[in-house]
């Protein structure tokens, strides 16, 4: 399964590597308001970073996002 994540907070770090540990599940982008934290993210995982929650939904090499997002912007 290819999975993204938006939100790049604690949590978020928490889930990236819980999905990279699954052989089954890869990490393929990270989503984020605050584009200088997606690039530090990005950069930690390998991926690519998308300062805008907008341009994350049309990608289409995802199966799943994980929402690491707080409640107000869900």
């Amino acid at each position: 399964m290819r999975m993204g994540i938006l939100g790049a907070g604690l949590i978020a770090a928490k889930n990236a590597a819980a999905i990279t540990a699954c052989p089954t599940t890869s990490l393929t982008f990270i989503g984020a308001r605050d584009e200088k934290k997606a690039l530090h993210f990005a950069q930690a995982y390998g991926i690519p970073a998308h300062g805008s929650l907008e341009d994350t939904v049309t990608r289409e090499d995802v199966d799943g996002v994980y929402l690491a997002l707080p409640t107000g912007v869900r």
